[in-house]
């Protein structure tokens, strides 16, 4: 995979940190048929360039081979709107030295100076089934977020006539009880979608579940919300910040998204994750009210995945 006319982006020293440290990264990569697949996995860096390590048998390492296209957020799971997006392309995929790369990332992330991932992470017989594969990945676009903010667009958008995709004949997947919690209580999740061109973009939401559908809210001018109206297609990780190694990840389709009860939606949400009262007034200006289409966005699961492998 060459990477010779691709010029690098640099990574803000703001955010540095997040690629130094232990903190929750969600990798999403392409499936064959183009929808995001979400998967946490650890990460350090090489200069501007950021490294991590999967299996030569995961689904994830498949979808780089066959295409390169990836998103990376990097977030501190006790303050998520402290968070890094890498939009990027892998340049290379190797065995050789996967294990020592391995091994350190385990060294960062278990804080245990002298730690090998086969022994010590996972248990030491999964070495003669698995083989690392190191992953660099240059950076395209980096986008920053510390909890501020946002500026409004300058164009307020109108719903498009449909939006969504036809869900009817889709067989019906539920979340299932054993990790329902994760979107009753607080915690962030990490939604893909893809960009006009097929690339992945991922962002930190709030999230909500009604028995049926993942619920989303934002607003039509943002990119999220823009990709979700152009392509169904989605995927949302929720780690749980008690124990990362316990997620679920949701790959599904959009099949509506509406303006009907999205303010009181949204006052919800900021109850659950701010303890605020209303999101205009509370979290954004009164004023943005009017210089944006808020919106719920419903998610028809298709498919689960749950938990680390080696948990």
């Amino acid at each position: 995979m060459s990477s010779a006319s691709v010029m690098t982006v640099s990574i803000p020293e703001s955010h540095m940190d997040l690629l130094d440290g232990p903190y929750c990264v969600a990798l999403t990569t392409l499936m064959p048929d183009g929808h995001p697949q979400t998967t946490p996995v650890w990460c350090n860096r090489d200069g501007d360039c950021v490294l991590i390590n999967s299996m030569r048998s995961f689904r994830k390492t498949k979808n780089m081979r066959l295409d390169p296209r990836v998103s990376l957020l990097v977030y501190d799971p006790r303050k998520p709107l402290h968070n890094l997006e890498v939009r990027g392309l892998v340049e290379e995929m190797t065995e050789v030295g996967a294990t020592e790369h391995l091994d350190a990332l385990t060294r960062l992330y278990m804080n245990k100076p002298d730690a090998h991932f086969f022994g010590d992470s996972i248990p030491a017989h999964f070495e003669q089934t698995h083989v690392p594969v190191k992953i660099r990945i240059r950076p395209l676009r980096v986008r920053t977020e510390d909890g501020g903010i946002q500026s409004p667009s300058a164009i307020k958008r109108s719903l498009p006539a449909r939006v969504g995709a036809e869900t009817e004949n889709q067989p019906a997947v539920l979340l299932p009880e054993s990790h329902s919690d994760l979107f009753a209580g607080p915690v962030h999740g990490i939604l893909a979608t893809l960009m006009p061109g097929g690339h992945p973009q991922s962002s930190v939401v709030w999230v909500d579940y009604d028995g049926q559908y993942v619920l989303l809210n934002t607003t039509l001018e943002r990119r999220k919300g823009r990709n979700m109206a152009a392509d169904p297609r989605v995927t949302l990780l929720v780690v749980d910040p008690a124990d990362v190694s316990r997620w679920i990840e949701v790959r599904g389709t959009v099949a509506d998204i509406t303006c009907e009860g999205a303010e009181a939606h949204a006052d919800k949400l900021a109850a659950r994750y701010s303890g605020k009262a209303h999101f205009y007034g509370d979290i954004y200006p009164v004023a943005r009210r009017e210089q944006e289409t808020r919106v719920i966005v419903r998610i028809q699961p298709c498919k689960i995945a749950l938990d680390a492998i080696f948990r």
